[in-house]
């Protein structure tokens, strides 16, 4: 569930931090579905074609679709029986300890950051430890049977509907096609319309964008106020002069203090980041005795690669030819 998002348009990145917290302290941090989502307003959508075909059936007094209507309505009533869960977080056992702060740095494949900045029961529960789902039903036996009846009622609810008269048919048809167009449109919108996450508070702080990989992490760095999770989470080269950068950037910090933005930039800490790196590289790219995979920069002299050989001399005289006899 992404509660703040991040982008990456025209090669320029927008990194946002979020703030999680509790709605009420006093309340447990849960996420159930919304009561009122998408899938609700699907259902009664559904149930209300239900109600429509019967009363249309019982109109033309079709009898064999009524029982079509009653086994394949029953069906998908079956099938959520079996299926029906809840989401259960990571249980936080010691409520009544202080909850230190705990942020949250999560990295895209496309070079944003985002961060969240909440305690270490928020991030445990949505970020760290890994949600269950608990079902109902959890006898394994119990849902096989189920599943069997409702499999069987939907073959016998196909046979009593290819009975009935071809306008009920066609009906039903027309319905079974608006309901799947429903179900793809629902399952293509965005996830906070499906979940309710009113025991969170979710509040944006600053939006950045950066053009550059090294831009980003510095800010990311003074948003955190330390680098040692840069090299944790291997975020950062492995390279002598990416951890000089570091070690400069930890200097340039201001313990305690959070950075400042104007017009979605930082202000404070100031500190020319791409300056200290391209003047690094430079440093250790000057260097030969640096470990690299390219060859090195020195000219070996044309001695050192020649290898001596015996010089001939006028005392080296020929071997004589073996005259046949």
């Amino acid at each position: 569930m992404n509660l703040v998002k991040s982008s990456f348009v025209d090669n320029v990145r927008l990194d946002i931090v979020g703030l999680i917290e509790r709605a009420k302290k006093d309340k447990e941090a849960i996420v159930t579905a919304a009561t009122f989502g998408p899938i609700t307003l699907l259902a009664l959508a559904s149930s209300t074609l239900l109600a429509v075909l019967v009363s249309y059936s019982i109109y033309l007094k079709d009898g064999m679709a009524m029982i079509a209507l009653a086994l394949l309505g029953s069906v998908s009533i079956l099938a959520h029986i079996g299926l029906y869960s809840r989401v259960r977080l990571a249980e936080y056992k010691e409520k009544d300890r202080v909850v230190p702060k705990s942020d949250v740095v999560i990295v895209y494949p496309n070079g944003t950051f985002q961060i969240i900045s909440c305690d270490e029961e928020i991030a445990r529960k949505l970020f760290i430890e890994t949600e269950q789902c608990v079902y109902k039903i959890r006898n394994g036996n119990v849902y096989r049977v189920l599943a069997m009846v409702a499999t069987l009622m939907l073959m016998f609810g196909v046979i009593c509907l290819a009975n009935a008269v071809p306008r009920l048919q066609f009906a039903f048809a027309c319905a079974m096609i608006a309901l799947n167009a429903a179900h793809w449109i629902v399952a293509a919108l965005p996830e906070h319309y499906h979940w309710d996450l009113r025991t969170f508070k979710v509040k944006e702080i600053e939006q950045w964008a950066t053009e550059r990989y090294s831009q980003a992490l510095w800010t990311v760095i003074a948003s955190t106020g330390t680098t040692r999770w840069v090299r944790s989470a291997n975020i950062a080269p492995d390279s002598q002069a990416w951890d000089d950068w570091l070690e400069e950037a930890q200097n340039h910090l201001d313990p305690g203090k959070r950075p400042d933005f104007t017009n979605g930039k930082m202000v404070d800490p100031l500190w020319d980041c791409q300056a200290a790196l391209s003047r690094l590289l430079s440093k250790y790219e000057s260097l030969d005795d640096v470990p690299s995979l390219h060859p090195s920069k020195t000219i070996e002299r044309d001695e050192d690669k020649s290898v001596s050989r015996p010089k001939q001399t006028e005392s080296m005289q020929p071997k004589p030819e073996q005259s046949a006899t």
